[in-house]
């Protein structure tokens, strides 16, 4: 039963739930505080399913959608005494997220339930939700994050604001408040982005904290301190950068995620940035700029972003919705990476690949380790490096090519002594995604339903009739690159060509001669690439080993890698060096 505890009325009349008839009595004429789903505006679904692709069990689903039709549409539910009973009786001794979802569900129903459920019931649910809100501190922060969230902050935080009255209730708001703090500064790289093997947290955190922020206010008791209020608004800015041109994000592109405005418009009431609607109007279906927003955001953010700490990098050309979009995440000694163009998915899932060094395949020593970081007009470029066994390494380039849109993808297997070196790459596609690759060539067309890029695997023969192991083609596994070269180091790198207009040029590539002093280098020193592709050409060099003074296709360098694009009267203009 509900311990005694008393609601004082403006006429001074002492009630309580323990005077079950007064406080029903009382529930039914209380005008505030509002239901949650009028202070969230979630309309013709409950919020709770706002950002969430599935749940745990098929029974959570049905729960909240009942629960819901009984405070929206005041329907009264027969069996829902039972329902209640069969839920108490089946609390799991771990929490998880369809758990989580069904406490708030009660939660935000309890006020409407006093017919339903009769006071001995009533009072049990109360009881229950109370004593799952004060444990739940014990959930873990770090391997339950969203849980933890949804019960130590967003639970209390609703109990609080439903029953004001009750003051087992109210004083729930500080742990509540704490948790949020606590979330905010463990959880969050500082930005806003939550770790790699968290990033499908990102909108159901997102969800979480709009409902806390907003029954918050509502209360007027805000829960959001100058912290957390940062980063809710950074979480906004970073699921702007993982939304895709269908409303979903990446890495997770189930139906139930796709696209939910209202989602984004609760959340957007509770961010000061005019930055972040503006950017929604880019990225978003259904967002409009305002001449407000435009005017005041003519310098707009970053749409590329990288974080070491959370081992994720999300190249993007713009804030379209439209944009080329390069996710990436490297968490420990796995590299996933997610390639969007418009609305299609090209290719998603682990690309780590396979080297063997004299027929011994090589483990990785390592984890993933960022070594370079550059975003600008031009260019977002991430290079990783791995260590592995008997001494060798490999250094991964990522470079997406804003205005010349393309990608280009590298791997440089470095060790110490000349070996027979066998590298093997593969691609993920995704779907109906295919390569029609060339008769006469070894470049080829990855399409769907339509084009969507042109891949140039560059250190390949351009010709089929020059005789060659190494080969680029489909497989069952996706888009495979293998390569054997004996030395003490390889390339191996793809241009993979984004922009619809060209793909019906003509193209090509060669590999160019590097020099130093005059002296032919080989192929485990440095290597020199021009492709082209209709009128359009560029420059592409790497060194393998120490930088030194050389030349290639005129070109003088020192650096270890440079691209570059030649313009009308023949220079070149650099897009990327890196010394």
């Amino acid at each position: 039963m509900i311990s005694k505890t008393q609601t004082k009325l403006k006429s001074d009349a002492i009630v309580g739930p323990e005077d079950w008839k007064g406080w029903v009595k009382y529930l039914r004429k209380r005008r505030k505080p509002l239901a949650v789903h009028e202070v969230i505006k979630s309309e013709k679904i409950s919020s709770l399913k706002w950002g969430l692709a599935s749940f745990d069990r098929e029974s959570t689903g049905a729960l909240i959608d009942e629960l819901f039709c009984v405070v929206r549409e005041s329907i009264a539910r027969k069996n829902l005494g039972d329902t209640l009973n069969s839920w108490l009786a089946a609390i799991p001794s771990e929490a998880d997220q369809s758990f989580a979802a069904e406490c708030l569900a009660w939660s935000h129903a309890l006020p409407h339930l006093v017919d339903e459920l009769g006071e001995e019931r009533w009072a049990d649910l109360l009881d229950t939700l109370i004593q799952i809100a004060r444990d739940s501190a014990a959930i873990s922060l770090d391997s339950n994050p969203l849980v933890n969230q949804m019960l130590s902050a967003e639970l209390p935080l609703t109990l609080s604001y439903q029953f004001p009255e009750i003051q087992r209730c109210s004083e729930l708001a500080g742990s509540a408040t704490a948790s949020l703090s606590q979330a905010a500064s463990d959880l969050l790289d500082g930005r806003g982005l939550p770790h790699a093997r968290n990033l499908g947290i990102v909108r159901p955190l997102l969800v979480c904290w709009t409902r806390c922020g907003l029954l918050g206010n509502a209360a007027k008791r805000p829960c959001f301190n100058e912290i957390v209020h940062a980063q809710f608004e950074w979480l906004i800015r970073q699921s702007f950068r993982l939304s895709t041109h269908d409303g979903s994000q990446v890495f997770f592109n189930a139906p139930d995620t796709r696209w939910n405005k209202r989602f984004f418009e609760a959340a957007l009431t509770l961010s000061d940035d005019n930055d972040d609607k503006a950017i929604a109007a880019q990225a978003l279906r259904g967002f409009k700029s305002t001449t407000s927003t435009q005017s005041k955001c003519k310098d707009r953010p970053k749409s590329a972003y990288h974080s070491e700490w959370a081992q994720t990098a999300m190249l993007r050309a713009s804030w379209s919705r439209k944009s080329e979009l390069l996710a990436v995440t490297y968490d420990e000694s796995v590299f996933r990476s997610e390639l969007r163009v418009g609305a299609a998915t090209i290719w998603s899932g682990r690309c780590n690949p396979v080297i063997r060094v004299n027929k011994s395949v090589l483990e990785p020593e390592s984890e993933w380790e960022q070594v370079c970081w550059h975003s600008d007009q031009d260019v977002d470029y991430l290079e990783l490096e791995m260590e592995y066994r008997s001494g060798w390494k490999l250094q991964r380039q990522v470079l997406l090519a804003r205005e010349d849109r393309f990608l280009f993808l590298a791997d440089a297997v470095i060790g110490a002594d000349s070996s027979q070196i066998e590298y093997r790459r593969i691609l993920p596609l995704v779907g109906e995604v295919q390569l029609n690759a060339a008769e006469e060539t070894r470049d080829g067309l990855l399409y769907n339903e339509q084009r969507l890029a042109t891949v140039m695997p560059l250190a390949l023969p351009e010709w089929r009739t020059e005789s060659t192991d190494d080969r680029l083609e489909q497989t069952d596994c996706g888009l495979e690159l293998c390569q054997h070269q004996f030395g003490a180091a390889h390339y191996a790198p793809l241009f993979i060509d984004l922009k619809p207009s060209r793909f019906s040029k003509e193209l090509t590539w060669r590999q160019l001669t590097v020099a130093d002093r005059l002296e032919t280098q080989s192929r485990d020193i440095a290597v020199g690439y021009r492709v082209q592709i209709g009128k359009a050409q560029w420059l592409i060099y790497r060194s393998l080993s120490p930088p030194a003074n050389r030349t290639v296709l005129g070109q003088n360098l020192t650096c270890e890698f440079f691209l570059g694009r030649f313009t009308k009267n023949g220079a070149t203009k650099e897009l990327l060096q890196i010394n």
